[in-house]
């Protein structure tokens, strides 16, 4: 009967209706939410990475381009 009643008045989301099942909704979002920025910090380590080549790799051309030699650039 609670339940049917709290349905009806629309407090299924007051918190006083379903602690249950919220709390489970609850974890399954944050175990989501830590998968996420675990492959989000993956991705920038990889794009700081790729910056670091592509800086050396500038370096490198341009050195070959005003006739430097490669190993004086570093």
């Amino acid at each position: 009967m609670w339940l049917w009643w709290c349905l009806w008045t629309g407090y299924e989301y007051t918190g006083l209706a379903r602690g249950g099942q919220q709390i489970d909704r609850l974890k399954k979002n944050y175990s989501k939410a830590v998968e996420l920025l675990v492959q989000l910090a993956s991705l920038q380590t990889s794009f700081i990475t790729l910056d670091e080549v592509i800086k050396v790799t500038n370096r490198r051309v341009n050195a070959i381009e005003h006739g430097q030699h490669i190993s004086a650039c570093r």
